[in-house]
């Protein structure tokens, strides 16, 4: 079993829609042919390496830039809402952290992924 992450694509349906041509939207589909068998191997056992090894995982101060997607969104189920990011990013700044936790590289990705977002008239809409 696969499945498929399409990001920035989708078509209008009674349950999916884009108010940005679906910058920053992802979906999964699934695709049960998907890769080679020796692929589908490699991806169970790491599958079953997580399993067995998920309380040994050492959290990673970069895990989150690793995830990134080209078009600046993080894949997840919450990626479209604007209501994590922007509050941590407001907190740093009064706190004067921001150039302390974010390195110069992650302030300009932050702020693509944020303007990827935005709408034709400056606002944005947080879903």
């Amino acid at each position: 079993m696969m499945w498929k992450l399409k990001i920035a694509e989708g078509q209008d349906g009674p349950y999916l829609y884009s108010t940005n041509n679906y910058v920053g939207r992802q979906t999964w589909e699934f695709d049960p042919k998907a890769g080679t068998t020796e692929e589908r191997a490699k991806i169970e056992e790491a599958r079953q390496q997580f399993w067995n090894n998920r309380y040994k995982v050492k959290p990673s101060s970069d895990l989150v830039w690793r995830m990134q997607a080209s078009d600046g969104h993080w894949p997840a189920e919450n990626a479209g809402p604007l209501f994590f990011l922007p509050p941590l990013v407001m907190c740093m700044y009064i706190t004067g952290h921001l150039n302390t936790v974010f390195p110069a590289e992650h302030r300009k990705e932050i702020l693509r992924y944020i303007y990827c977002h935005q709408n034709e008239d400056g606002g944005w809409v947080c879903t």
